[in-house]
């Protein structure tokens, strides 16, 4: 929990930093005609993000080597004396992180100090005193933690409530199963996705006293429209019990296409490493088929069978790789899962950039590519350091045959007065000097890039499956 947490903290800040600067450039930039928006160009905001971090990284370092005494004034400071609204509360929380453990034990016994209770009652802008200590409380929850935590089901700030639910499901055990159950069936999907969250975190033991009480009110999800739950909850039922939670699977009938839970369940069963059978995979791909599946829809059960390995299902994956549809983007990602390249990405980004082979640095170049485009266009491409690699990219698409991404690219190059630089800060340069007509060009290419019917990850796959063993550890 505690590398999430601190993740997500990272994540709050900075985009708390960019929020704010970006509204300090909208009140001042100059409306100048003639050239792409100031915003696009200007590195002010990542200079200062590079500060700032650069001097968050030391005061966390310092905080490994806080005292205990220590540790509690800066409890003291997160607890009771800052702000909700004040950006500084994150910083505090990610240095008491640095020592989980002891600060977590110090927040149990300000909790527990009959002398506190009157503090802890305080809600400045509506969120409890109260909640800060659990917050710290949660970064190494110990047995006593749940009683605080309950206490805040009855908060007025509805995303306390929340966060409480999501913690006690986490940490409790069947003394509260009533509490868990009242917010997964309240009607609520935000507490209802806070109780499955907490209880996936919380990793209870199969067959505890909890899950067996649990697992009837969590199985009743799979009979419900919202999918985000309906995975959550199939991998429980899993993790609690497989054979009970197969056995169920199938009296509710959740093995057909046409159930709502369908797709949802066979993720869950992917996740936990439970396969059907392949005959029964071939009869769902074919029911599947019959009506133009998308991505997503056809992504687990085409994953499922080339989890078998049989080398009689390679043509039928090849077959729909293929074809000019979503469809062909999940064959790929079950040739990846075939042949065991499915986290080659992570493989290759862990090798530094000159021990890269050249079928690497070719899949590597047309991912950043894709991925660029898609986020924000070819702008954001050229802008960002993956755009050093645009001749790599140019050449991956053009021995791949992917003529119709090798077009779009080539168009995009011919906007710059020049060559793009391999360089980013020559390029930023280049940048600066295209026309608003190159650029409203750039907006017509990142639009035709959107509406291709092959999914780039055709043609990464293939480039990857060209050389695999150059992708493998």
């Amino acid at each position: 929990m505690i590398p999430t947490l601190l993740r997500l903290l990272s994540i709050g800040i900075a985009v708390a930093l960019i929020v704010r600067w970006l509204q300090s450039r909208l009140q001042t930039r100059d409306q100048s005609a003639g050239t792409l928006d100031e915003s696009v160009k200007n590195l002010d905001l990542w200079d200062s993000m590079n500060d700032h971090f650069q001097q968050r990284d030391r005061e966390l370092e310092q905080a490994k080597h806080w005292s205990d005494d220590e540790i509690g004034l800066a409890l003291e400071q997160y607890i009771f004396k800052l702000k909700h609204s004040d950006n500084d509360t994150d910083e505090w929380l990610l240095k008491l992180a640095q020592q989980p453990a002891k600060a977590a034990q110090q927040a149990l016994a300000t909790l527990s100090d009959q002398s506190m209770q009157s503090r802890l009652r305080k809600e400045p802008q509506g969120q409890p005193t109260l909640y800060r200590a659990c917050q710290v409380l949660m970064l190494a929850p110990p047995s006593q933690a749940a009683q605080p935590i309950r206490t805040l089901l009855a908060a007025n700030d509805e995303d306390v409530r929340i966060d409480a639910l999501r913690w006690l499901a986490q940490v409790a055990d069947a003394t509260y199963v009533d509490d868990l159950i009242n917010g997964l069936c309240s009607g609520d999907k935000d507490a209802r996705g806070a109780v499955l969250n907490g209880l996936r975190d919380g990793k209870h033991a199969p067959n505890s006293r909890l899950t067996i009480d649990m697992f009837e009110p969590v199985a009743a999800l799979l009979s419900q429209d919202e999918s985000k739950d309906i995975e959550a909850a199939a991998q429980l039922l899993l993790q609690w019990n497989r054979d009970a939670a197969l056995s169920r699977f199938e009296q509710l009938g959740v093995f057909s296409p046409t159930h709502i839970a369908f797709y949802d369940t066979l993720k869950a069963m992917l996740a936990q490493g439970e396969l059907l059978p392949r005959q029964q995979l071939h009869d769902l791909w074919q029911a599947l088929d019959a009506h133009d599946p998308s991505r997503s829809d056809a992504e687990p059960v085409l994953q499922m069978l080339a989890k078998h390995r049989a080398d009689d299902d390679l043509p039928i994956l090849r077959r729909i790789l293929a074809r000019q549809h979503e469809a062909a983007a999940a064959a790929a990602n079950a040739l990846l899962h075939y042949h065991g390249l499915q986290d080659w990405v992570e493989t290759v980004s862990q090798r530094p950039e000159t021990l890269r082979s050249e079928a690497e640095r070719s899949a590597m170049a047309v991912l950043n590519y894709d991925a660029n485009v898609g986020n924000g266009g070819h702008t954001q491409f050229f802008f960002n350091s993956n755009g050093d690699s645009w001749q790599t990219a140019l050449t991956a698409l053009e021995n791949a045959s992917d003529t119709a991404r090798l077009e779009i690219l080539r168009e995009a190059i011919a906007q710059f007065p020049e060559l793009p630089s391999s360089n980013r800060e020559t390029r930023h340069e280049q940048l600066s000097r295209i026309t608003n007509e190159a650029a409203e060009i750039f907006e017509g290419l990142d639009a035709r890039y959107c509406a291709l019917k092959q999914p780039a990850a055709v043609t990464i796959t293939r480039l990857v499956l060209a050389t695999p063993e150059v992708f493998r550890d």
